[in-house]
């Protein structure tokens, strides 16, 4: 497997890890709810 394939799985897998963080971070702080996925693309 071509090396650039595994690092896309792995920086993909890593966006869905801190994507679920994310959410479960919302459900714990309402203030977050607002900002959805602007939060997700201004804290990269």
């Amino acid at each position: 497997m071509p090396l650039w394939i595994i690092a896309v799985i792995v920086l993909a897998g890593g966006s869905f890890g801190y994507a679920m963080g994310l959410k479960k971070r919302m459900e714990d702080n309402p203030e977050l709810q607002g900002k959805g996925l602007r939060v997700l693309f201004t804290k990269k």
